[in-house]
């Protein structure tokens, strides 16, 4: 089946929470405030972002992806839910926010990418959320397709290990932190990343 028509017929599944976004929204709503104006890039159908807004958080769902971003305005609109939608590649976006932040996306890319999304988010946000794998750990299986847009499926993943210290380049403030285990049940760590300018 392809992600696309899984998408379209299977809204349940992709708006309900796993152990592993529980734990992430958790997160999220320890660092954000009320009047943030709030950036998901990477978003996806963003499942997470569908909860803040919900809540009345100022959202804004970026995606490479026309696809997913069309799934995400249909289902906002359809549950009455207010959010902004914005399909186009992180790197040509210039909007201005408070708080941006993703989960799964900085893994993908070789340490010089890497440097270029940190510092781009650094230009968008004061305030930087990132979540990601612990892709050094044998009991990850990294994605091993070059030919994958980053993010997605088996997209290749690369080293983790120099996350922190590129984000040090780019934000004043650094703060660090594991995911429980136990709770995300992913059997590795999932690292976060805060940082603020």
């Amino acid at each position: 089946m392809k992600i696309k028509e899984l998408f379209i017929t299977d809204y349940k599944k992709i708006y309900t929470f796993t152990p592993i976004s529980e734990e992430i929204y958790k997160i999220i709503k320890e660092y954000i405030k009320k009047d943030d104006n709030i950036l998901e890039f990477g978003s996806s159908t963003g499942h997470i972002s569908y909860q803040l807004a919900k809540e009345g958080y100022n959202v804004t769902l970026l995606d490479i992806r026309p696809e997913v971003i069309k799934i995400a305005q249909k289902y906002f609109l359809k549950n009455k839910v207010k959010a902004n939608f914005i399909c186009t590649d992180i790197f040509n976006y210039d909007g201005k926010h408070t708080f941006a932040w993703n989960s799964g996306l900085i893994q993908c890319f070789e340490d010089s990418m890497k440097e270029e999304l940190i510092k781009k988010i650094a230009s968008i946000s004061p305030k930087m959320l990132l979540f990601y794998p612990d892709t050094d750990n044998p009991l990850k299986k990294r994605g091993t397709d070059i030919h994958i847009l980053p993010g997605v499926g088996n997209a290749k993943e690369y080293s983790v290990r120099n996350v922190p210290q590129i984000a040090k380049r780019y934000f004043t403030k650094i703060y660090q932190g594991t995911l429980d285990n136990k709770k995300t049940k992913v059997g590795y760590n999932i690292y976060f990343l805060y940082t603020i300018n």
